[in-house]
């Protein structure tokens, strides 16, 4: 779906009826900036309130776009994952053409980091560190962090509740997250080294390579 696409449904939502909310469902890897703040912009032009929600993953200017939502009405679905980071991009040519484009990045990162710091309250220079690199979270570590108001509890009917309806999910489920954390980094250590690995991969090539040797020595013609 394209931007623009998104946009003119924006629009059209809020002209038939600005007193109802507008649902932005948000599942997205990221993509364009200057997209992105299309979408951004269409967003505060709506006199509706949007309510942003997001299913699966909100990456880069999709967790923006999750952030920038109507405050109170942004939500994560518990099984859902947040990802902010810096402005990706590449700069090639001539000398004078990479310099503009590096500053047509920086302008952006620096615009990015004045909206993230006025929606989370925390400073432009804690996002500039926090966004240094990809920085995944779930949804109760982005709710933490300012970028979403609730996180939906699934047990409950409906698409997403309203506000007032929303709970704290069980400690219980929480401590489960941290279970299945703890249980992966243990996978994480269990896993063989990468010298095993060479080594079983060399094992196997002789194994293949000498049944090789013995189907062809099997298959020759016998010398009269």
């Amino acid at each position: 779906m394209s931007a623009d696409l998104i946009i003119s449904q924006l629009l059209f939502l809020d002209a038939e009826d600005s007193a109802k909310d507008i649902k932005l469902f948000i599942n997205s890897p990221g993509g364009s900036i200057t997209a992105g703040m299309g979408i951004y912009d269409a967003m505060k032009l709506c006199k509706a309130d949007v309510s942003t929600v997001c299913l699966g993953l909100a990456a880069s200017m999709g967790a923006f776009l999750l952030a920038s939502g109507s405050k109170g009405k942004r939500f994560c679905m518990p099984n859902s994952r947040v990802m902010i980071h810096q402005p990706l991009g590449t700069a090639g040519g001539k000398t004078t053409d990479m310099s503009l484009r590096i500053r047509e990045m920086m302008y952006h990162k620096v615009k990015l980091n004045k909206i993230f710091s006025r929606i989370t309250g925390k400073s432009e220079k804690q996002i500039e560190i926090d966004t240094d690199r990809d920085n995944f979270m779930n949804p109760w570590e982005a709710k933490e962090y300012g970028l979403v108001d609730a996180v939906v509890d699934d047990s409950k009917p409906g698409l997403v509740a309203p506000i007032g309806d929303l709970t704290p999910p069980p400690k219980t489920r929480v401590w489960d997250l941290w279970k299945v954390e703890k249980l992966s980094r243990k996978a994480v250590k269990n896993l063989p080294s990468e010298d095993n690995i060479l080594q079983r991969e060399t094992e196997g090539s002789e194994r293949i390579e000498q049944e090789r040797s013995s189907e062809h020595a099997k298959g020759e013609p016998t010398p009269v």
